[in-house]
């Protein structure tokens, strides 16, 4: 992983379609580990939220206010 400056103040960042790589096949708990990293990563550069969307069919709703 890139380790550059992010500043995302006030931004909700919304991760969408991740890939899993062949490794997670093996240890699901890899992938769910490098999302909890993004998201501390975001957080602590400011973002407000943080949204995984895997299927893009169902985007809609995170820009639903009780979404």
């Amino acid at each position: 992983m890139r380790d550059i400056p992010i500043k995302l103040d006030g931004i909700q960042v919304v991760a969408l379609n991740v890939s899993k790589l062949e490794t997670d096949n093996v240890d699901p708990r890899r992938y769910l580990d490098r999302l909890q990293w993004w998201e501390k990563r975001t957080r602590t550069a400011g973002a407000s939220d943080w949204k995984v969307v895997n299927d893009i069919e169902h985007l809609d709703r995170i820009f639903r206010k009780n979404g």
